[in-house]
């Protein structure tokens, strides 16, 4: 038997939103290291993931752009940080899990995810 866990995050915003960029209390998270709703195509957006508390290193994250169905994974660094390059405007979802055993024997796999928008550079709205 396997238990599952999601922690979902959708960025919905036009401006600032510094509150994406705190880190939580959740059991999983992506922490984005950068307001997400700034970034326009090509750009890098770092995020940090956390499991229990604690930087997840040497972990995977997923990147999906919707529109396209484009999807990648990303490895976490020493600091869990992960770097992800957005090149495409749209919709992007962030998809981490994590799987462990806890210490009844049971299997349970984690899973956040984080969704936004990308909007596209302003060469590319002006056709350059």
């Amino acid at each position: 038997t396997v238990v599952e866990r999601w922690l979902n995050r959708q960025v919905n915003v036009d401006g600032p939103a510094s509150v994406f960029t705190a880190k939580t209390a959740d059991i999983i998270s992506i922490r984005p290291l950068i307001d997400p709703t700034w970034i326009t195509t090509g750009s890098d957006l770092p995020v940090r993931l956390y499991v229990f508390g604690h930087q997840a290193v040497d972990a995977q994250v997923i990147a999906r752009h919707n529109t396209s169905g484009t999807e990648f994974t990303a490895p976490s660094d020493d600091a869990g940080i992960a770097v992800i390059n957005l090149s495409q405007p749209g919709d992007w979802q962030l998809l981490f899990q994590h799987r462990t055993t806890d210490r009844q024997g049971v299997k349970r796999q984690m899973t956040s995810s984080m969704h936004f928008k990308v909007h596209a550079s302003q060469h590319e709205v002006l056709g350059e």
